[in-house]
């Protein structure tokens, strides 16, 4: 499932029905979820999405392209690490991350989350500029 939102204004109401729906695809293998340049997201409302895939029991595949939005901190890498570390069924994760408020301390949080678990991953890739 590829979803993607470029210079689409979303608010906490369309996040929602993303989550909302995504909770209802529980086959869902692979999912490439992109933001970008959505400047009203904020941590809370990319965490609604993140625990809606953390529902996916057969979730193997995830990207995510969050850029330009700059209501995102360091808590969207806390949420996200978080979630790879609680679901052992993901091979392949690719997180390209550029949004102004997050920093050095979100990427380096991924970081760890990678090298703790690298036998569990086929890929994970992490790009602060995409």
């Amino acid at each position: 499932l590829d979803l993607n939102f470029r210079n689409t204004p979303m608010d906490s109401k369309g996040i929602s029905i993303i989550s909302e729906g995504l909770k209802n695809l529980p086959y869902l293998r692979s999912i490439s979820l992109e933001l970008v340049e959505n400047v009203k997201v904020k941590d809370e409302d990319l965490k609604k999405i993140i625990d809606a895939l953390a529902c996916l029991p057969l979730l193997k595949n995830l990207s995510l392209y969050l850029r330009g939005c700059c209501e995102l901190t360091d808590a969207t890498a806390s949420t996200i690490a978080d979630m790879i570390k609680k679901k052992k069924a993901i091979d392949y994760v690719v997180i390209g991350l550029q949004c102004m408020r997050v920093t050095s301390a979100g990427f380096n949080l991924l970081g760890k989350v990678k090298q703790e678990n690298q036998r569990q991953f086929k890929k994970f890739q992490i790009n602060p500029n995409v």
